[in-house]
């Protein structure tokens, strides 16, 4: 039941896409869990690992270039939380990719794509 729980988490703010694409698939494959878990646990919904308590968004004030804070409109990264984060960021912008959750470069790449080059174009 926690499984299918998580994959229907996935479905909704990893990635949309039915099926997942190859790239996400293998990215899965060959991820190295053993390091997952020492890092962040068993669950990604409950931190116990490494990071647990790492925290640095106190220090995003000290960010001297520009910044591209970039979300799926479904992400699980809250296009909210991305905004927040990117208040704390001196010259930080925030792009929210339509119809797309976490992998907003695979289920929308047209115009994920079409943000990055835009705020890339923005820096010349």
């Amino acid at each position: 039941e926690y499984q299918d729980a998580v994959m229907e988490f996935y479905t909704r703010h990893l990635n949309r896409m039915d099926p997942w694409p190859e790239e996400l698939t293998r990215a899965f494959e060959l991820a190295n869990l053993d390091l997952y878990v020492t890092m962040w646990g068993n669950t990604e919904f409950n931190a116990t690992g490494t990071l647990k308590d790492f925290d640095v968004s106190g220090e995003l004030n000290r960010i001297d270039v520009p910044t591209l804070v970039i979300c799926g409109e479904y992400d699980e990264a809250t296009p909210q939380a991305c905004r927040d984060f990117a208040a704390k960021v001196p010259d930080a912008r925030v792009e929210i990719v339509e119809d797309a959750s976490h992998t907003g470069h695979l289920e929308q790449r047209d115009a994920f794509m079409a943000k990055l080059r835009a705020f890339l174009a923005g820096l010349e």
